[in-house]
C-alpha cells in the first residue's frame, strides 16, 4: 500500500498536533516508576535496559517484563522493528505506564508487514500511554485474502472498568484488510470491548493528535458486545463474537477522541465506542479517494 501526499492544508483536515515527546534525550520516569530503554541498532537483550548506553533490543523482551506503575518504556528515535508489541502490566492513576520514545530523530517504527493481528496490543490494561511512534501493518497490495489488521488495538474483555488508556501523538498508516471492507474491528486505532460474565467498559479512554492515514477499513472506531439496545438481537457476523456473546448496554464514559488528522481511509474515519456524552472533534476526511480497491471513504462521529 502507498501512503497518500499529506495535505494539512485540505478542506476538512483533522489537525494533527506536534508530537512533542520525540525529541528529548532522556525521558523521566513517573513516580516510583523505572526508565527502560529499547534499540534495535544499539541494544541488546543481555542488557539491564535501565540505560540509554544499556538498552534492551527486541518487542520480544519487552513483551516478556511485567511492568508497574510509573514504569517508562523509551524506544530509541529513528530505529525500527517488526512484529507485534503487547506489552504486560497495568499503571495508576497517578503512576501510568508509558510508551514512547528517547533521542532524536524519526519515530521509532513498528510494523507488523501484515504478519500480526494487531502491531500494539493492550490487553486488560489500565492507566497505560503509548505516545510517538510510527506504527505500519501490511503486507503489501490488498487481495480478497488479505486478511483484516489493526494497528493499535486496545481490547478489554470481563474485567470492569478500564480507566486512563491514552494514544497520542502517534502516526498510524497502511494498515491491510480485503477489498470494499467496511468492519469497525478492523483498523487504524481500534478499541473492542468483548465478554459476556462482567459488564466491562472504558473510562477516560483518550485518542488525540495522531495522524492515521491509508487504512483499507476504519480510521479510529470501536465496539462492544454490551452495546444491546434498540431492539438489536445480535451483533455482525463478521466481528467474529460467538452466539450469545451480547449484552445489555454499558456505556464507556469520559471518552476523548480529538484533534486526529485521518485520510485515506476505506470506511468510516474517526468515531467513539459505545459511550455516553463523549468528546469528539471530528469533521470529514480531508482526503475522500480511497486506497485502490477499497470502497468509498469519509467520517463518521456519533456513538457506534
Amino acid at each position: 500500500m502507498t501512503t497518500p501526499t499529506r495535505s494539512l492544508s485540505a478542506l476538512g483536515a483533522l489537525t494533527l498536533a506536534a508530537a512533542a515527546l520525540t525529541a528529548f534525550a532522556a525521558p523521566a520516569a513517573h513516580a516510583a516508576g523505572t526508565t527502560y530503554y529499547v534499540s534495535a541498532s544499539a541494544g541488546s537483550d543481555a542488557n539491564s535496559g535501565t540505560s540509554p548506553d544499556a538498552p534492551w533490543k527486541s518487542l520480544a523482551q519487552v513483551g516478556k517484563q511485567t511492568f508497574r506503575p510509573g514504569d517508562t518504556i523509551a524506544f530509541r528515535s529513528g530505529d525500527a522493528w517488526t512484529g507485534r508489541l503487547a506489552p504486560h502490566g497495568s499503571g495508576t492513576a497517578g503512576a501510568p505506564i508509558t510508551f514512547t520514545s528517547y533521542g532524536t530523530g524519526a519515530k521509532p517504527k513498528l510494523d507488523g508487514r501484515g504478519a500480526v493481528a494487531s502491531v500494539v496490543l493492550l490487553s486488560n490494561q489500565h492507566d497505560v500511554m503509548v505516545s510517538g511512534f510510527d506504527i505500519a501493518n501490511s503486507a503489501g497490495p490488498i487481495t480478497s485474502s488479505t486478511p483484516y489488521r489493526i494497528g493499535v488495538n486496545v481490547f478489554a474483555q470481563d474485567v470492569g472498568a478500564v480507566p486512563n488508556v491514552r494514544i497520542t501523538d502517534n502516526y498510524v498508516h497502511d494498515i491491510d484488510a480485503p477489498p470494499n471492507s467496511s468492519n469497525p474491528g478492523s483498523g487504524g486505532i481500534i478499541y473492542t470491548v468483548r465478554g459476556s460474565t462482567t459488564p466491562t467498559y472504558f473510562t477516560g479512554l483518550t485518542v488525540r493528535n495522531n495522524e492515521v492515514a491509508n487504512i483499507a477499513s476504519y480510521g479510529i472506531s470501536g465496539w462492544s458486545t454490551w452495546m444491546q439496545r434498540d431492539g438489536w438481537t445480535s451483533l455482525w457476523s463478521f466481528l467474529g463474537a460467538p452466539t450469545g456473546e451480547y449484552r445489555a448496554f454499558t456505556p464507556s464514559t469520559g471518552t476523548v477522541i480529538s484533534d486526529n488528522y485521518v485520510h485515506g481511509i476505506a470506511a468510516g474515519g474517526s468515531s467513539p465506542p459505545p459511550t455516553c456524552t463523549p468528546t469528539a472533534r471530528c469533521r470529514p476526511a480531508s482526503r475522500r479517494a480511497p486506497p485502490p480497491t477499497s470502497s468509498a471513504a469519509g467520517a463518521a462521529c456519533g456513538p457506534s
